[in-house]
């Protein structure tokens, strides 16, 4: 469908939403990037499907709202022990989950960045699981905020 980003104050661009088009695996205990392989709408070709890496585009640094959710493809115990947004390789914000069977996790925040940083979304899980391939539970997005 259209989508539409306007408000009184001007449009929240660039936005992107990524999400999941196969299951997600991990390996166990370990600090696992994901690439989220399929977008719904990307208003400024900033999110890179090859590797899961959303960069803010030249001119447009600033305040963005970046959310993202997972959930594991297991009924038995399993655990999310964390999901973590990384600005340019180091961890910068992080929900730390540790909850059991089908579980999910979710992280969003305001980020102050500036034009060529980059967002990449990491998840660490127990047993070496997969996430659920399903786009309605595994996916990264954001906005621009308007300032």
């Amino acid at each position: 469908g259209n989508l539409s980003f306007a408000s009184a104050g001007g449009t929240n661009t660039p936005a992107f939403h990524a999400k999941t088009n196969t299951g997600l695996s991990t390996t166990n205990n370990t600090e696992t990037k994901l690439v989220f392989g399929q977008e719904d709408f990307d208003t400024a070709s900033a999110y890179d499907v090859s590797n899961g890496r959303f960069t803010v585009p030249s001119g447009q640094g600033g305040k963005y709202f970046l959310y993202s959710r997972v959930r594991v493809n297991s009924a038995t115990d399993s655990e999310i022990y964390d999901l973590k947004f990384f600005k340019n390789g180091s961890e910068i914000l992080m929900h730390a989950a540790n909850q059991y069977r089908y579980t999910s996790a979710h992280v969003s925040g305001i980020l102050d960045l500036s034009a060529s940083d980059y967002i990449e979304v990491y998840v660490t899980l127990s047993g070496g699981l997969s996430l659920r391939d399903d786009a309605r539970e595994n996916h990264f997005g954001g906005y621009k905020l308007i300032e």
